[in-house]
């Protein structure tokens, strides 16, 4: 318009006030758009942040989800185990209480059998020394009856005169009242000769001949036989 009238002087100052003006704008919109632009790129810095913050947060939840849970596993497993081993205890405790009532059963009929045992040997024992009693009640009748008439053989020096056949019936005699009387005494004196052995039985079998053989004069070895 001004160029139209030819005024160049307004022209030229309304130029100026333009650009200045323009300028001016362009300036405050450049500030505008840079503070929009560090305003974005803070919200950006900020949601980038929380973000951040929120996937920490998550992963922190997930890692104390994970460890609560693994710690209940591990604690359910402990419980477990501890079940199981308390059941076994239990178990093995039973076990041992039977083994030891079964052992126990067991030493009691061991000691009823061996008390029975016992009482059997014992019965047995009473009645082997019952047999013996008799058997020597039977043999010391019999020497009742036949020593005297033996002894009513001596001669006037006091000196036996029997014959093998009565001899025999004397250490048979012995034998069987004394257990093998005439065996054992050989084996402990076997320097003791027949004769010596014949009046030893005399001795052992009746007190009529012992107190007759006292004023006999008899070997050391006869003496502590006879005894």
């Amino acid at each position: 318009m001004y160029g139209k009238k030819q005024n160049e002087k307004q022209e030229n100052t309304y130029m100026r006030k333009y650009i200045l003006s323009h300028d001016s704008l362009s300036a405050e919109r450049k500030e505008m758009v840079i503070e929009k632009i560090q305003d974005m790129h803070e919200y950006k810095l900020q949601r980038e942040r929380a973000n951040k913050a929120e996937m920490q947060a998550a992963h922190h939840k997930l890692v104390f989800y994970r460890i609560a849970v693994t710690l209940g596993v591990v604690i359910l497993i402990l419980l477990l185990l501890l079940h199981r081993i308390r059941v076994h205890k239990q178990k093995l405790t039973e076990e041992l209480k039977a083994t030891q009532w079964m052992r126990m059963e067991e030493t009691l009929k061991r000691k009823e059998a061996e008390v029975a045992l016992a009482h059997e040997q014992e019965k047995l024992k009473q009645q082997e020394i019952d047999r013996l009693n008799k058997s020597v009640a039977y043999y010391r009748q019999l020497n009742a009856i036949t020593l005297p008439s033996l002894l009513r053989k001596r001669n006037s020096q006091g000196a036996l005169h029997l014959t093998e056949e009565e001899w025999d019936i004397i250490q048979q005699n012995a034998d069987t009242c004394f257990d093998g009387f005439t065996r054992r005494l050989k084996e402990c004196y076997p320097q003791l000769t027949e004769e010596e052995l014949r009046f030893c039985c005399l001795v052992k079998m009746d007190p009529p001949c012992r107190y007759y053989l006292k004023s006999t004069i008899l070997p050391k070895e006869v003496s502590r036989a006879g005894k």
